[in-house]
């Protein structure tokens, strides 16, 4: 409509001398540019129309009442009109816990609007509850229309055949402070076979800011399934349930973005208990992926990446459980993942790869991998390409083999790494088995199995005679994850590379600096001298 205002207004300035008089003529014949009229001037300087504001005043599920509007009133004035309508509830009925129980199916906001509920002044609690009576999906969000959703309890949506049990969005939605919880979608049958997003089906743009998403169950993506662009901050992903991939988030092709959040406690049957990432670009910050499980035969408890570009930075990955592979991670052919001053411990797999099992691409840089278990190489099992630097992998487990770090015929780097401490059922333990390859500077308490370390620097170990690196169990040494920290007369202290190279780190993985005022190192993730 502004767009339209202005074009008619500068046809109508056109042709105003003869016409309106909207032009002051004063230098028609003078050669300066013509003068707009005062009155012109104030009609541009109107201020721009308000938004409207809705009040709801109602728990009712109806339309048209004369006496009350509803929430579904609210939606359908929004829906109809050209502006972005805000819609806040009256806190004379909503200053304390109320629910809306839908009764005429989902809500269907067709056009962009803010739905703001109130919280409780001390907690911060949502006090307004849109229920789907386990009959109806709550929200859907079509095409085009950007929403906010905010200080709302979205439970008991229920879908059949279709995807999205509590929302579906397919525009641009923004849930902020809510609780999304106990939402379903399930087949025609009544299971959850070939269903996704139990809480949240997300086919364009989803930010989902201090909210918790929680008890949700569906096929994949029983938390989340994001078909497109998912930002994730200072937020809850848990206990939610599902029977194949991504129990907490399934996520395709577009990007993910993980701040400050926690996902935990989710469970599938398939691969990727607390997130699936199917080839998209993903990054996890300052978060927690932990307590969550791939059963069965599944892979990746914690993350399962398929394809696709992942970075975890300052995180941690812990007790998560793969009932086949990776149980911190699985990193699949074709597939990249960096870790980054992040620590993955305490995961479990009932195969390969307590910690991470990859097949693709992956870098760990600065972390610390410790008191994992797997039934073969309860670290890291590679047969892709790895990188470890300045890292620090010890006090892993193996039931069925000799060695907590396995290279299958593939190529492994390691430089300026703590790998030892690895405990097995099969005498004699091994912390390492393989071929791999030392860019120098590496603390190996047992190498019995492999081959490659010895050279550069490496202070090396071996069946007959292993070396203890003094480590501290893994514990908080300050910095945003645990860390082991060295003890007294380690070897590791200022046994580092002394040649600091461009791509090293400038800090430990605490954030305390990397080298000390003489410019040595340590090796590991932790920097004790300073």
């Amino acid at each position: 409509m502004k767009r339209i205002a202005l074009i008619v207004l500068a046809t109508v300035l056109a042709f105003s001398t003869s016409l309106f008089g909207f032009v002051n003529t004063a230098h028609a014949n003078t050669g300066q540019p013509a003068a707009i009229n005062p009155s012109v001037v104030q009609l541009l300087a109107q201020p721009a129309p308000t938004r409207a504001t809705i009040v709801v005043n109602s728990i009712k599920d109806a339309v048209n009442d004369p006496s009350v509007t509803t929430l579904r009133d609210a939606i359908n004035k929004a829906n109809a009109d050209s502006e972005k309508d805000l819609i806040e509830f009256d806190r004379s009925l909503f200053s304390t816990p109320q629910i809306i129980t839908l009764q005429l199916g989902e809500l269907d906001i067709i056009h962009s609007l803010d739905i703001i509920a109130p919280q409780d002044t001390l907690t911060g609690r949502p006090l307004v509850t849109v229920s789907g009576n386990n009959a109806s999906r709550v929200f859907k969000i079509q095409s085009g229309a950007a929403v906010t959703l905010a200080g709302l309890i979205v439970e008991s949506g229920r879908v059949t055949s279709k995807n999205g049990g509590g929302i579906e969005n397919l525009g641009k939605l923004t849930l902020d402070s809510s609780i999304v919880r106990n939402n379903s979608a399930l087949n025609s049958s009544g299971s959850l076979h070939n269903t996704e997003g139990g809480g949240i089906d997300s086919t364009g743009d989803l930010t989902v800011n201090n909210s918790s998403i929680t008890g949700n169950s569906a096929h994949s993506g029983s938390g989340i399934y994001s078909h497109g662009n998912l930002m994730v901050n200072n937020s809850t992903i848990s206990d939610n349930s599902g029977t194949w991939f991504g129990g907490g988030i399934y996520h395709t092709t577009g990007t993910l973005t993980v701040n400050n959040s926690t996902i935990s406690d989710n469970s599938g049957i398939g691969f990727g208990g607390g997130i699936y990432n199917d080839r998209g670009t993903m990054r996890v910050d300052k978060s927690t992926i932990s307590s969550n499980s791939a059963n069965s035969s599944g892979g990746g408890g914690g993350i399962y990446n398929d394809g696709g570009n992942i970075i975890v930075n300052n995180s941690t990955i812990s007790r998560n459980l793969a009932g086949a592979d990776g149980g911190g991670i699985f990193n699949n052919s074709n597939s990249t993942i960096t870790v980054i001053n992040s620590t993955i411990s305490r995961n479990s797999a009932g195969t390969f790869g307590g910690g991470i099992n990859n097949l693709g691409t992956n870098t760990v840089i600065n972390s610390t991998i410790s008191d994992n278990s797997g039934g073969f190489s309860g670290g890291i099992t590679n047969l892709g390409t790895s990188t470890v630097i300045y890292s620090t992998i010890s006090n892993n487990s193996s039931k069925f083999s000799s060695s907590v770090i396995h290279n299958g015929s593939s190529s492994f780097t390691v430089r300026n790494t703590i790998i030892s401490g690895g405990q097995t059922q099969f005498a004699p333990s091994t912390d390492v088995s393989g071929s791999f390859a030392s860019n120098g500077y590496n603390l190996i308490g047992n190498s019995g199995d492999s081959t490659g370390f010895g050279t550069k620097g490496d202070i090396v170990g071996t069946i007959n005679n292993p070396i203890d690196p003094l480590l501290s169990s893994l514990s908080d040494n300050s910095g945003p994850t645990q860390t082991m920290r060295l003890l007294p007369n380690s070897r590791a202290i200022r046994a580092g590379d002394p040649k600091k190279l461009p791509t090293d780190p400038e800090t430990d993985q605490r954030g305390k600096p990397r080298r000390a005022v003489d410019g040595s190192a340590d090796i590991g993730a932790f920097q004790l001298t300073q």
